[in-house]
């Protein structure tokens, strides 16, 4: 009995001198902490948030269904834990995206940035297909496409080095009418019939 009493006390002498003070514990204060990923989740259990450096998820295109590989991500989840939010930056040409979801965790709507499309703001329908473009880079300026229920552009308003154009398709994404301005520096409208002629 006597050896386990001396046994016990050298045991709560070297716990106190090695761990840390126990007010820095209460307190939740801490100098770093390193980790690959980070999950918060609510009182129920379910996910809510996870922080991670590594991820794989949609935040490219963010229409077309392709995913990046990113070196830093942010997550957030709705009640159903299905993700609402997600905050992305590859460190990459690719850049950084922000991708906000549906109620079923589809996305809806997104904002991107990189070197390859430039600046972007995407509006998917509830099918997942591409309803709304606005985009700007140094290839072609600046432009907003708006499609239809398929997916195919049926109106786009963008400007050129003479000035500002609108251009509207047919359901199979065939030219019907612009109105622009020519190199010229005048004000141009062009149709065209459904054989495709132009009037």
């Amino acid at each position: 009995m006597g050896l386990g009493a001396v046994i016990m006390l050298i045991g709560l002498a070297v716990g106190t001198i090695v761990s840390p003070p126990l007010g820095a514990q209460r307190n939740g204060v801490f100098d770093e902490i390193q980790c690959t990923k980070l999950t918060v989740v609510d009182n129920m259990g379910k996910k809510a948030m996870t922080l991670g450096s590594i991820s794989a998820r949609i935040l490219d295109e963010i229409a077309v269904n392709q995913a990046w590989r990113t070196l830093g991500q942010l997550d957030i989840f709705n009640n159903q834990g299905k993700m609402a939010v997600a905050l992305g930056s590859t460190g990459t040409m690719l850049g950084n995206g922000i991708a906000v979801n549906d109620k079923q965790g589809k996305i809806a709507a997104a904002l991107s940035s990189d070197e390859l499309v430039g600046n972007k703001v995407t509006v998917l329908d509830k099918q997942g297909k591409m309803a709304v473009v606005l985009s700007s880079d140094e290839l072609v300026g600046n432009w907003v496409a708006v499609n239809n229920k398929q997916g195919k552009r049926v109106a786009e308003l963008s400007n050129t080095e003479y000035g500002g154009a609108v251009q509207v398709y047919n359901n199979q994404r065939e030219r019907r009418a612009v109105m622009g301005v020519n190199e010229y520096g005048n004000g141009v409208i062009n149709t065209w019939d459904k054989d495709g002629y132009r009037q």
